[in-house]
C-alpha cells in the first residue's frame, strides 16, 4: 500500500487515502501531470536490513513510486521534492498530534503515515503551529 495525503492550498484539511503501489502510480500520474502548482514531500526511504526484511517487492513498489514522482516533479518544472526520514517526523507528529489537527484517518496506518509527513511540511511552512499538533505546549 502507498498512502498519501493532499492539500489543496485553499483547504483547512488534507485529503488523505492508501492505495496499491500500481493504482497509485496511476491516479498520480493522471491527476497531476501537466500541472504545475504542486509541492512534492516525500518519505525517504532507506534500504537497509530493516527494510529487507520487511518486504523485498514492497521495497521495488516505493522505489518505482518515489522514481515517478521524482520524474513528475521534472517533468512539469516543480520545485524539488523535499524529503523526510520516518523517524524525524514520527517524533514530531504522532496519532495523538494528527486526532488533535482533526487529520486522523481512522484504519488507514499508510495515509496516517503521509499526514505525518504533510503536517511537518505544514509546521514548516507556518500554515499550522505547535500548539496546533501540541496543546500542552
Amino acid at each position: 500500500m502507498t498512502g498519501y495525503a493532499i492539500l489543496d492550498t485553499t483547504e483547512e484539511v488534507p485529503t488523505p487515502n492508501q492505495l496499491p503501489y500500481d493504482v497509485f502510480q496511476e491516479r498520480i500520474f493522471e491527476a497531476y501531470n501537466g500541472r504545475i502548482d504542486v509541492q512534492l514531500v516525500i518519505e525517504r526511504f532507506v534500504i537497509n536490513a530493516g527494510s529487507m526484511k520487511k518486504s523485498r517487492e514492497g521495497m521495488h513498489h516505493a522505489i518505482q513510486t518515489i522514481g515517478l514522482l521524482e520524474f513528475l516533479a521534472r517533468h512539469n518544472g516543480w520545485p524539488t521534492p523535499l524529503y523526510q526520514l520516518p523517524a524525524d517526523v514520527m517524533r514530531l507528529v504522532d496519532n495523538k498530534s494528527l486526532r488533535h489537527l482533526g487529520w486522523y484517518a481512522r484504519g488507514m496506518e499508510h495515509a496516517n503515515d503521509a499526514l505525518r509527513h504533510l503536517a511537518v511540511w505544514s509546521l514548516k511552512q507556518g500554515r499550522i503551529s505547535r500548539k496546533d499538533i501540541h496543546p500542552s505546549g
